[in-house]
């Protein structure tokens, strides 16, 4: 499992860091890493880390190995409140990792209900719950994650929501 964000306190890294301890309590067998700069919270984390939570912290990496990480990861978990439009989470789904957000995304009109992704409430089980439901059939998962992309966020998917949208902000039809 991969957290990959700013480790800042509205990433919510402590809910990854007590879904990782209900995972390792479940004996799902996967390894949970943070990814990410500081940004207020890594002392919180290493602290954790120091205290036997289950995860390894990885620093920060450059922009150019966020989607060869997002590749080897099982799924991506943003436990983040009220991001509008995380895109890591569009990045997961593009290389075929299935993701976990929080319900308050924005995008959660687009992923609910894809076999790709799993939106849930902010109580750590029901991210250990997701994950565990998507590490069940990996590959529907994979293949659902990369079908979610290419229709919900693919250029040609974009520039068709917003001629929709312009059109209906004129009071015609799209083009």
């Amino acid at each position: 499992m991969l957290f990959l964000a700013r480790i800042h306190p509205r990433k919510h890294v402590e809910r990854f860091i007590d879904m990782a301890k209900l995972l390792r309590d479940a004996d799902v067998g996967c390894e949970c890493v943070v990814v990410g700069p500081d940004g207020g919270d890594l002392d919180m984390v290493k602290a954790a880390i120091r205290a036997g939570a289950p995860i390894r912290y990885d620093g920060a990496i450059e922009p150019g190995s966020v989607l060869r990480r997002l590749r080897q990861a099982q799924v991506l978990v943003l436990p983040s409140h009220d991001d509008q439009f995380p895109m890591v989470v569009l990045e997961a789904l593009s290389v075929g990792t299935p993701v976990v957000v929080d319900s308050t995304s924005g995008l959660v009109g687009r992923l609910s209900g894809s076999a790709g992704a799993r939106v849930v409430d902010q109580a750590p089980g029901d991210y250990a719950e997701a994950v565990t439901d998507l590490l069940q059939d990996r590959a529907k998962a994979t293949d659902a994650a990369v079908e979610l992309a290419e229709r919900e966020f693919s250029i040609e998917a974009v520039v068709e929501a917003l001629e929709h949208e312009y059109a209906q902000a004129i009071g015609g039809d799209a083009p």
